[in-house]
């Protein structure tokens, strides 16, 4: 286990930072064994507060309900974390014609159109890209 003695070093953001290697061996601490045991979902076999958490956990993995909703919340953020994803990219995309546009900005809109299609993976549809061409700066 690492101990930190030096106290005069401090982040910038004054917050806390905890890393904890569960792969490590050697402690004679029972608490950081147990907290080591938790983490890499061993069984606990003394007492105490690392025997409790370990307990609720298996408590909360067993409810059926509780599960479900864990489930159903994962479900969610995927979704959620998908979507904002392929806004980006649709945004990224948009991007890169309004960049054609800025730096050719006397080719027609059928130019434009057949260059981005020839030179590029944006998936916007043609009518998209075209409005975005036709549009002045």
């Amino acid at each position: 286990m690492y101990d930190d003695e030096d106290k005069s070093i401090k982040l910038k953001n004054n917050a806390e930072n905890i890393i904890i290697n569960s792969k490590g061996t050697g402690s004679v601490d029972v608490d950081l064994l147990n907290l080591q045991k938790l983490m890499n979902d061993d069984k606990i076999e003394s007492t105490g507060v690392f025997k409790d958490i370990q307990k609720q956990i298996q408590e909360y993995n067993d409810d059926p309900k509780r599960r479900n909703l864990m489930r159903t919340a994962e479900l969610r953020m995927k979704e959620e974390t998908a979507v904002a994803r392929k806004e980006g990219r649709e945004e990224e995309q948009r991007n890169t014609v309004r960049v054609f546009k800025a730096l050719k900005p006397d080719a027609t809109v059928a130019e434009g159109l057949a260059w981005i299609k020839a030179n590029t993976d944006v998936s916007l549809s043609d009518e998209e890209i075209k409005s975005i061409l036709s549009k002045s700066n």
